[in-house]
């Protein structure tokens, strides 16, 4: 055999055994009562909406402070976070439909009129007359399109490293590993562990403050039976909300920012600013796209203040 062959035979070798490890695996996917067995928590409770099960985790007593998560996240984002504020306010965190613990309606809904009309039905059936409402990343984004079309049930808005603008690209740099064709396919038996690991790593500045049993109960959420369905059809949506609605959101908006965060562009913070006439901008340095887990501390600070009128 000619050495050129040798070198041929070692580098097919080289992606092929990795690639049929990865595609002949047994399958990750479980189902939803196993999860909801597994990692539920104590506050855990379901809504029906739709003749689906939503999850959310209550907390606390005092003014109404609702969490909404971002794209591929779960309540656990809001962990850290919740446990602070809970000692002073009601605290609920979501998972919005199709992700966490969630079920996503079976009806032909378009994502956003699932997402909106969820939150109008359940802020209306929990007798939630005016909260404080918090969104991260595409939470955000649901966060601000609700407030703009139901102002009435709004005390305050909280938008941090939110979705807004550039929507066709930020959608692209949100969902980076989704773009290969290929990930789709492998994802049918579960997404593995170390494509978690690479997502969650690009939401921190700090690296060293990633939970590694966090990361596998959030590779748990992913691959939850239907959830990567649902990831996957906002992975290839054209539906965007018009920015132009930002400009007409009137509710006294607080937006946070990692002055590091790699996923929602630094700028997009001062342009919310901009068009939110009654809002204020706060950036924290030697932070990512999750300041509620590398910035709790500040950010249970700035949220008391804004809450309270300081």
């Amino acid at each position: 055999m000619s050495k050129r062959k040798k070198i041929i035979i070692i580098i097919l070798l080289f992606f092929i055994i990795p690639l049929s490890a990865i595609f002949l695996r047994p399958s990750t996917i479980i189902t939803r009562s196993e999860a909801i067995h597994t990692i539920a928590q104590k506050d855990s409770k379901f809504y029906v909406w739709h003749e689906t099960n939503i999850h959310y985790v209550d907390q606390g007593k005092g003014k109404v402070i609702l969490m909404i998560h971002g794209l591929g996240g779960s309540h656990r984002n809001f962990e850290k976070i919740a446990l602070e504020l809970s000692k002073d306010y009601r605290v609920i965190r979501i998972d919005l439909p199709g992700f966490g613990l969630s079920e996503f309606p079976k009806d032909s809904l378009k994502i956003m009129e699932v997402y909106d009309g969820f939150l109008h039905a359940f802020i209306q059936d929990m007798h939630l007359d005016s909260v404080s409402l918090v969104g991260n990343s595409m939470g955000g984004m649901v966060s601000w399109v609700y407030a703009y079309i139901h102002p009435e049930h709004i005390d305050k808005l909280v938008l941090m490293g939110s979705a807004g603008y550039d929507l066709e690209a930020a959608r692209k740099q949100a969902i980076q590993f989704a773009r290969f064709g290929f990930v789709e396919v492998l994802a049918q038996k579960g997404l593995p562990l170390f494509i978690t690991k690479r997502a969650v790593a690009r939401c921190y500045y700090d690296k060293k403050i990633i939970n590694p049993a966090e990361v596998k109960k959030a590779n748990t959420f992913w691959n939850i039976n239907g959830n990567l369905d649902v990831f996957f059809n906002i992975a290839h949506t054209q539906e965007f909300p018009d920015e132009k609605c930002i400009q007409q959101i009137h509710k006294p908006t607080l937006i946070i920012w990692g002055e590091n965060d790699q996923i929602a562009p630094l700028k997009n913070a001062s342009k919310f600013e901009h068009d939110i006439k009654n809002s204020k901008k706060i950036i924290y340095s030697h932070c990512g796209h999750l300041p509620q887990n590398e910035c709790t501390q500040q950010l249970a600070k700035d949220l008391r203040a804004f809450i309270e009128n300081k």
